[in-house]
């Protein structure tokens, strides 16, 4: 069992506004095929369109925004979940 806490987790600080604290992943755990990471963005921050191989699961805790997976655009609130493929394009 592999239990990461918030705390202990890589964190990567961008100048967008973003807290990232890489939760598990290839680097943390080893997981091959999913990265679950807690992103906080702080008001007008932005998330650049990015991918990589993991699949990755959003789920909006609080606020808005507007979530862009490959070609599709979409405004995302609270309690939304959005599910990205692998190496799809995507961001906030």
């Amino acid at each position: 069992m592999k239990i990461t806490k918030k705390k202990d987790s890589p964190r990567y600080i961008r100048k967008e506004g973003i807290h990232s604290f890489l939760l598990s992943s290839p680097i943390t755990c080893n997981s091959q095929h999913l990265a679950t990471t807690l992103v906080e963005i702080e008001p007008g921050g932005k998330q650049r369109i990015h991918h990589h191989v993991p699949e990755q699961v959003y789920f909006i805790i609080a606020g808005n925004g507007k979530m862009t997976v490959g070609d599709e655009s979409e405004i995302v609130t609270q309690d939304d979940c959005i599910f990205i493929p692998s190496n799809e394009p995507h961001g906030l």
